[in-house]
Parts: C-alpha cells; structure tokens; sequence
C-alpha cells in the first residue's frame, strides 16, 4: 500500500457547545516518509489551534542551479536538458508570539524529535500519567505545595510541551520544568 495524500483534523473545544476546526493536508512524495509527514501536518494543526504564528519553510534551490528563462524558441532537433530533482522538505517552525528567531538561530536548533506526544491537559490519561508521578515523586504533597489555582495554571503552561518521548517515557525536559515548579 501506497499513502499517497495525508489529511490530520482537529476540534478545539471552546465551551458553550462551540469548537472550532482546522485540518491541513499534504499530498506524500514517492521519496517522502508518510509518518514524518503526517507528524509535520500534526504539529502544524496543534500550533494553529493553540493560535502561535506557524512557518513553513520549503526549499529553495541554490542561483547557480536556477535556470534564466530564455526568449529563444527551443531548436527541435535538440532535446532541453533534463532538469533537476530536488527532494523537497517541509519544515514547520512554531513562533510564540512576540518572538523571532534569525535563519541562525533556526539552523542551531536540533530537529524534531520523531513520536513524541505533546501535553494535553484535555485529556484524561495525560493528566493520570502526570498526576500518577506526581503523587509519586511527592507523596501527594504537591496538591498543597501551592495554592490551587497557582497549580492549574501551571499545568495549563505545560499544554503543547514535549510529555512522553519515543520511549514512551515522560520527556526529561517535562520534567525538568515540573521539578522546577514543585521544587525537586
């Protein structure tokens, strides 16, 4: 079987029986990898229903393999050199608004890691797992370590960050910001 076009929706539960909708989809290359597109179309519906900037950056081909458009009629007798094929990639960048990063900058930056699962406080086995190590780490005094609407919206800030790793893991870099929260 072949995936030939890529389609990834999403609803956004806004309240008052009301949601809103974005999907994208992407038509996959022979060369391409359906998953790793099918991540990137991901992660671009989650950033634009979270509201951040999102950029998608397709390639450019170098100006000395651009070809000068030419007002010649083409001789028949000679065929047109064979042009050439350039894999094309699509990279999605994810800009919180406010911030800007340089093209440098953006280079620096490693690549995203391939089946990580984001937080998502909406769902139920998200907040079992993260209140599971929780109660765990902290003995369930986390629950009274801050004042309750303090908590919630710390766990509100974590939405879209990096939770379980390829591993199936809580990601170190999750639990780097909850250790600093609750003081590990």
């Amino acid at each position: 079987m072949k995936i030939e076009t890529i389609t990834v929706m999403q609803r956004k539960n806004l309240g008052n029986y009301e949601h809103i909708e974005i999907s994208a989809s992407a038509k996959v290359d022979c060369d391409e990898n359906a998953a790793e597109a099918m991540l990137t179309l991901r992660s671009y519906v989650e950033a634009s229903l979270e509201g951040k900037a999102v950029e998608v950056k397709l390639p450019v081909l170098p100006k000395e393999e651009v070809a000068e458009p030419t007002i010649e009629a083409p001789k028949p007798t000679k065929k047109a050199p064979a042009k050439k094929k350039v894999k094309e990639e699509v990279v999605v960048v994810v800009v919180e608004p406010g911030e800007v990063e340089t093209p440098e900058e953006s280079a620096k930056k490693s690549p995203p890691k391939k089946n990580v699962i984001s937080y998502d406080s909406s769902i139920a086995e998200h907040k079992s797992i993260f209140g599971g190590y929780l109660s765990k780490k902290y003995d369930n005094s986390w629950k009274t370590s801050h004042p309750t609407e303090e908590i919630k919206s710390f766990t509100a800030s974590l939405n879209g960050k990096e939770f379980i790793d390829s591993e199936g893991h809580i990601a170190d870099s999750f639990l780097g910001l909850v250790h600093g929260f609750f003081g590990a």
